[in-house]
């Protein structure tokens, strides 16, 4: 950020107003500054074709999951790329459905929409020694409300009260986020919970891939989502999965997860203490996920090159100033 500041003012000296650069892509896939009015104008001066990734549309479609800020930020981001877009790169066909449909509801366009599902890091584990409890599951990601922690809170103290020492451990991994007061204000002042949840706010990658691959599952309670990367991580390390029954769930699951009711906590329940054993829906997950392989980034970009080069022979698209 020191050499940006400090090379900024000669630059700006020496630029010119705008480059004709001839309808040349500009892509911009983590939703930076795309709502802000400059960006539109500096893409027309410059004749580019600018594409944007919009990674999912939760804000707008549960903003009682979101600050009031981050609702009117959002709103802006998708109107400004709905309005001005050349092409629009959706990280799943659930986003990409979500975004047509909210266009279509809004009455604006919708430019060209390319879904491409993401690739995951490659986790390893085995790779470091690390002391875990005998039996327990991973709930993996931010601690907000979205996530729904709180249902799976509930079904461990049912668990803690009906098996008590021989309950199964909860590790939550992930930073607190918007909405998390009540998750870590249970997990710290439950007593219940003191001796069978671990909360973990910060991981390494290798001992991430050691919690995952050692879990009788990962659970996935959330109530939005626009693709779910650690699912697939989840998959790709053999791991069974019982995830809420969401669109982008069901679509990179490829009927492998466990879905179920985010609202239903007996539900929940009843699945954790069934993946305790050899249930049949665990070993089914077992045996599916030896021969399941999980999205890369060269299949990424096999699937967008075709796609942007299609784009550079449209008409560039015209944005009002």
């Amino acid at each position: 950020r020191r050499r940006i500041a400090a090379f900024t003012p000669g630059a700006l000296m020496a630029s010119v107003p705008a480059a004709d650069c001839d309808g040349a892509l500009y892509l911009n896939v983590g939703h930076t500054d795309m709502d802000v009015a400059g960006l539109a104008a500096w893409v027309n001066r410059c004749n580019l074709r600018a594409v944007y990734m919009i990674h999912d549309l939760i804000p707008l479609t549960h903003p009682e999951y979101c600050t009031p800020h981050a609702h009117v930020r959002h709103r802006g981001r998708v109107h400004a790329v709905l309005q001005s877009a050349s092409g629009i790169i959706a990280n799943s066909h659930s986003t990409a459905k979500a975004i047509r449909h909210y266009a279509s509801h809004k009455g604006l366009r919708v430019p060209p929409v390319h879904s491409a599902w993401l690739g995951g890091a490659e986790l390893r584990p085995g790779m470091i020694d690390q002391e875990k409890p005998e039996s327990y599951f991973v709930c993996l990601g931010t601690i907000e409300g979205r996530k729904n922690h709180l249902t799976l809170l509930r079904a461990w103290r049912r668990l803690i009260s009906a098996r008590g020492r021989a309950s199964p451990h909860l590790v939550i991994i992930g930073k607190a986020g918007y909405q998390s007061d009540s998750v870590l204000s249970m997990i710290r002042e439950c007593p219940d919970l003191a001796s069978h949840v671990r909360f973990l706010p910060t991981c390494s990658d290798i001992e991430l891939a050691d919690w995952i691959a050692g879990a009788r599952a990962v659970l996935f309670p959330s109530f939005a989502e626009g693709f779910g990367l650690p699912l697939v991580e989840s998959m790709q390390l053999g791991t069974p999965v019982i995830a809420s029954n969401l669109p982008c769930f069901r679509e990179v699951g490829e009927g492998i997860p466990l879905l179920l009711d985010p609202n239903d906590d007996l539900a929940w329940q009843a699945a954790i203490e069934a993946f305790l054993g050899p249930c049949a829906d665990r070993n089914r997950q077992l045996a599916a996920l030896k021969t399941y392989r999980a999205p890369t980034w060269d299949e990424h970009f096999e699937q967008l090159e075709p796609w942007l080069a299609a784009l550079a022979e449209l008409p560039r698209v015209q944005i009002a100033s």
